[in-house]
């Protein structure tokens, strides 16, 4: 009986102490998945851009394929950078270079394969920079209740 007085209240501290957390940060927790939300939208401009480089490249406008090229950079991914590089600096140094060298090949006139292997890298950093974005955030709330769901079975496994 005892063990499970103590299990029980060993669950309630758990749970008011997960509950505190919570509550908390509701009002940042909002803006930040508003801000998340932004963020998902232009990794999908950019996503958008980037097939739109390979179609002007192969089609063979290589001044409008570079400006494609430039746009996903300067005006979206850009701005991804900022959370990007408190979360993931390294990510964020592999794109900036994947971009360039996205820039590069196109200005240099590469043939049309090495644009879409590129682009191909592009396209999955963008899914690993959702990925980085998404997932941090909720990291400490996925492992909070984890840690509720290991004690509440245990407590109740007990009484």
């Amino acid at each position: 009986m005892l063990r499970a007085v103590r299990s029980a209240a060993l669950l309630i501290a758990v749970a008011a102490s997960l509950l505190g957390v919570a509550a908390a940060p509701a009002p940042v927790a909002a803006a930040e998945s508003e801000e998340l939300a932004e963020y998902i939208a232009l990794i999908d401009v950019v996503r958008d851009e980037l097939n739109n480089t390979v179609a002007l490249y192969e089609s063979g406008d290589d001044r409008r394929a570079l400006a494609s090229a430039r746009s996903a950079y300067l005006d979206s991914f850009e701005l991804v950078e900022f959370p990007l590089r408190d979360r993931d600096p390294n990510l964020t140094l592999e794109m900036e270079d994947a971009f360039a060298e996205l820039r590069a090949n196109i200005r240099a006139r590469v043939p049309a394969e090495e644009v879409v292997r590129n682009v191909a890298r592009l396209q999955l950093g963008m899914q690993e920079v959702e990925r980085t974005l998404t997932l941090e955030g909720y990291a400490p709330f996925i492992v909070a209740g984890t840690a509720f769901v290991i004690v509440a079975r245990a407590g109740l496994g007990r009484s």
